[in-house]
């Protein structure tokens, strides 16, 4: 029974993410679960029929458009649209429905799996962009850690960030809050779960001030903004401001 399930799950993945773009390349995609592929095995074939009323839901909740982009939004390095966007509304949702306020967040330019096209943003576009259930952490760090942090955005090139301004050929001048870092304080970082335990060699977070759970799912935060600006009638329009530069 567990083999079945296993095998179940593995084809919705695979329908679910089968539009993914290796290259990131901006494209609006329609998601279909419910294509039965002549090359497929029998017994997927008999799966596929036996999940298919489940993927028609599935269906229609990931082609729901929940707002319209003005332009394509691309990662990029040391600085994108689409790490802006999302490091921006991260910081923002966090600050707002946690108990505890960030002073940066700091997230990864491979977390980011797809990019968003202009036009009509669906729910599979979420999913697309960010299929980790990755939830949002409050890590309080020492001073210097944050100069370590400087240190790393200017080796790997740059990552998605917000409320941080850093010229990457002089990281030990990093700006928080339009501040030069003080070492004799302590900082709250907004990152995920998954950086926070050292993913993509994140050292720096380990042995922390405090660590603060806020059972906020990045992905959700991510869905929940897009739907709030639509409601507020805003398109999402996010920019390039030069907060990470050579």
């Amino acid at each position: 029974m567990k083999k079945i399930f296993r095998i179940s799950l593995s084809l919705v993945i695979t329908a679910l993410f089968m539009h993914c773009s290796a290259n990131f390349n901006a494209t609006n995609t329609a998601i279909s679960y419910n294509q039965l592929d002549s090359t497929m095995t029998e017994e997927s074939r008999s799966l596929a029929k036996l999940i298919k009323p489940y993927n028609q839901g599935l269906e229609t909740t990931m082609n729901s458009v929940i707002n319209t982009s003005e332009k394509d939004m691309l990662k990029a390095r040391p600085e994108g649209i689409l790490s802006n966007f999302v490091a921006d509304l991260i910081f923002e949702e966090v600050n707002e429905l946690a108990e505890f306020n960030g002073d940066l967040c700091l997230l990864n330019h491979g977390g980011l799996r797809s990019s968003l096209p202009s036009g009509n943003i669906t729910v599979g576009d979420i999913y697309q962009l960010m299929p980790f259930d990755n939830e949002a952490v409050i890590i309080e760090l020492k001073g210097e850690k944050i100069l370590e942090i400087a240190q790393y955005l200017a080796e790997s090139g740059g990552e998605p960030v917000s409320n941080i301004k850093l010229k990457i050929s002089s990281p030990e001048l990093i700006l928080v809050n339009n501040k030069r870092v003080n070492t004799n304080t302590t900082y709250n970082v907004i990152t995920s779960d998954y950086l926070a335990h050292g993913g993509d060699k994140m050292y720096f977070f380990e042995n922390p001030v405090s660590i603060k759970k806020t059972g906020l799912k990045i992905r959700d935060l991510i869905l929940e903004h897009i739907q709030e600006e639509k409601e507020l009638g805003r398109t999402l329009n996010a920019i390039l401001d030069g907060r990470l530069f050579q």
